[in-house]
């Protein structure tokens, strides 16, 4: 075979190329040419370096392959600081191991390959095998060879014939068969009131059937029945011709067709009647008469029309419903927001206000500078809330409030813990003139600035919770893709 004739011929150049390249392994110590480097001393020598850098500088030698400029540039970005010849053996002989390699195993394969067996269908080389009786044709793609000539033919095979004993057992089988399967859904042949199930054959047995049904019957040959004028029960027979061959069966069996019930016409099924009537009488015009009675009843018609103003009041109610709740929530939301802003700017408040102290300012003069250069930057940056209400504070002074009220009114408005705090220490400086609040506020500042350490932290917390969804979502996703990749393989 020539498949066979290739596996040798593969087997053999893969010797003789394994043999090649260890020859040039071992003998490496002789070198033909000590110019060139075969190798960087710290990598390890590969099988095929010794034999693919022989075949290169024979190449080189005989000027039977160079390289163009353009190449030799590019390589040199590569190879940087490298002449002409080094990269040639440095590049192309990388490439050709890994050709070499590939080449020589790949020809092990192949080789290997002549004895894999493969499920054919050409048994013992001259028989090809059936379908049993009623099965499908067949049709197999061969190869002939005479010797001389070798030719691609397509043979068809038709399915197994029975035996005379074997047609007369299907047969059999077949009547037995018959006996159930006509009958469809009916309980019984004396009481026929559903179709007959008039089949065209046994597939399994290889059996056709012709039925022989009189003109007179009831029964249609597609096995429908004519029942709908019948008074009573009609007795009629059925006879098939069962086909198995060369062999034939006949079949007869008597059946009763019962007459159609007929259910009672609904009202609506009158109204179509007494409509389709008008449409006929009307098929010239252009228009057609709904009718007027139908049973005696008065009929009346309106256009199927959205009621708009029902639509629109309802729309309405229900606006007026979640206007006020969307309202409230906004404002939850903008409270929240601003409760956050104001212990987010706590710590950077009480730090400038204790710089401002320390410079030598009073508490009157430090609050209204800051104000001052929060109103500068105002209109550059956003809103915030505690620079606004220190504003507010000032305003307060300026039209005639103690310092000691107007301090208090601010730590309430901002409704926190630390800004009434530090409020306190203002009114008892102001009240009882203590002489160590610069010391009391720095404290307060190195309490501040730990709370917003753990703020953060909160943060970064409440943060990674709000994660949890999207990477759910990813999740979901990526288990989408493997199992409908895997359902696709199935």
């Amino acid at each position: 075979m020539r498949a066979t004739w290739i596996g040798e011929l593969c087997f053999g150049s893969a010797i003789l190329l394994l043999f090649f390249f260890l020859w040039q392994h071992f003998r490496k110590g002789k070198k033909t040419s000590g110019k060139i480097p075969v190798k960087n001393p710290v990598e390890k020598t590969s099988l095929f370096e010794e034999g693919t850098f022989f075949i290169l500088q024979l190449l080189w030698k005989r000027k039977l392959f160079r390289m163009k400029r353009e190449r030799i540039e590019k390589l040199r970005k590569i190879y940087i600081g490298k002449e002409e010849e080094r990269i040639y053996y440095a590049y192309y002989g990388k490439i050709l191991r890994k050709i070499s390699g590939v080449m020589t195993i790949g020809l092990f394969l192949v080789s290997v390959s002549v004895f894999i067996k493969q499920e054919g269908f050409l048994l013992d080389d001259y028989f090809l095998e059936r379908e049993e009786a009623g099965g499908n044709m067949k049709k197999y793609s061969i190869k002939a060879d005479s010797g001389e000539e070798e030719k691609k033919l397509t043979v068809k095979l038709p399915d197994r014939k029975y035996t005379a004993e074997e047609e007369k057992k299907a047969l059999k089988e077949g009547k037995q068969k018959l006996e159930t399967v006509v009958l469809g859904e009916n309980a019984s042949a004396k009481r026929i009131t559903k179709p007959l199930c008039l089949i065209g054959g046994f597939s399994e047995n290889a059996i056709s059937i012709l039925w022989e049904i009189p003109l007179d019957s009831p029964v249609a040959s597609d096995g429908t029945l004519d029942n709908a004028d019948l008074k009573e029960p009609v007795q009629t027979e059925l006879k098939a011709v069962l086909m198995c061959g060369e062999s034939k069966e006949i079949w007869t069996k008597a059946v009763i067709i019962y007459p159609q019930q007929k259910k009672q016409s609904s009202f609506w099924e009158h109204w179509e009647r007494e409509y389709e009537k008008s449409e006929k009488q009307s098929e010239t015009e252009r228009y057609v008469k709904l009718p007027e009675t139908v049973d005696g009843k008065q009929m009346k018609y309106f256009e199927d029309r959205i009621e708009y103003p029902y639509l629109f009041l309802g729309i309405l109610f229900l606006s007026c419903m979640l206007l006020p709740i969307a309202e409230e929530s906004r404002l939850k939301e903008k409270i929240k927001k601003r409760q956050e802003q104001l212990s987010l700017d706590y710590p950077e408040f009480i730090e400038h206000f204790v710089l401002l102290i320390g410079a030598g300012l009073t508490v009157k003069g430090a609050w209204e500078r800051i104000v001052q250069e929060y109103e500068k930057r105002r209109k550059e940056k956003e809103t915030h809330f505690v620079y606004e209400e220190m504003a507010v504070t000032i305003r307060e002074i300026e039209n005639g409030m103690s310092e000691a009220r107007a301090y208090e009114l601010f730590g309430k408005r901002t409704e926190m813990l630390p800004y009434m705090k530090f409020c306190t220490l203002l009114v008892q400086n102001l009240k009882k003139g203590s002489a160590d609040l610069l010391q009391l506020l720095e404290y307060e500042m190195t309490d501040s600035f730990q709370a917003r350490k753990e703020n953060a932290k909160a943060l970064g917390e409440k943060a990674g919770t709000k994660l949890l969804m999207p990477m759910a979502v990813m999740l979901v996703i990526v288990f989408a893709l493997i199992l409908y990749a895997a359902f696709q393989n199935i």
